[in-house]
């Protein structure tokens, strides 16, 4: 294990911390410039995300109490219906 660290070593031509030190500064750099781009709107992002899950929560239950109203209202027409049909026989019956 340790010459095939030697050989890469060697291919390389560099000491393996100077590599390591080298994309490190590398990310440095590369964090710096995103953090740069993304500013002092992080924050104002983050609690925007957080404003928007909590929509996003309130919206699901709007929409589940919703379906429960539409599927009551709906068991609601169709006993009507069939009270309805059983109810208008019986009166027919009884007057003729």
């Amino acid at each position: 294990m340790e010459e095939e660290n030697k050989k890469l070593r060697a291919m390389v031509g560099r000491d393996g911390k100077e590599m390591e030190s080298e994309i490190l500064l590398q990310m440095e750099e590369e964090n710096k410039k995103l953090t740069a781009m993304v500013g002092p709107d992080a924050n104002e992002m983050e609690s925007k995300m957080l404003q928007l899950e909590n929509e996003n929560k309130k919206l699901k239950q709007e929409l589940a109490v919703s379906y429960g109203k539409e599927k009551m209202g709906k068991q609601f027409v169709i006993i009507s219906w069939v009270g309805f049909a059983c109810v208008t026989p019986v009166i027919v019956n009884a007057l003729k």
